[in-house]
């Protein structure tokens, strides 16, 4: 009977990511992310500790689809900014994130809505 390696000895190279109703270390959810990755969708899911967004967009930045529905994903007010300084490409198609804080800066958000639009 074969086992499976632990993850930490796992390189994932995957263009789509769902997951749904699961609990994950940060450095789990992190090593599933990379530059080929398209499409993340997470439903339910805990990171325990929490993670943000700009962790997120930092090791995945060519990613057009965000979907974090029903996740304890922190976004804190600096989500549009960190957008502009992550994202590669004008490729940004689909963002759904729960914002917790609305003090967050309108210009950059009119920015990235600018960029997309280009």
């Amino acid at each position: 009977m074969k086992y499976l390696p632990p993850l930490s000895s796992v390189i994932f190279k995957c263009e789509e990511i769902s997951m749904v109703g699961i609990t994950l270390f940060p450095q789990e959810f992190l090593r599933l992310l990379s530059v080929k990755v398209r499409h993340i969708k997470c439903v339910g899911v805990r990171l325990c500790p929490t993670l943000t967004f700009s962790d997120i967009i930092k090791v995945a930045p060519n990613t057009e689809h965000f979907d974090f529905c029903d996740t304890n994903l922190e976004t804190g007010n600096s989500w549009p900014e960190d957008i502009l300084k992550w994202k590669i490409g004008k490729n940004l198609q689909y963002l759904k994130i729960l914002i917790h804080d609305i003090n967050f800066n309108v210009k950059c958000l009119a920015d990235v809505i600018e960029v997309r639009k280009t």
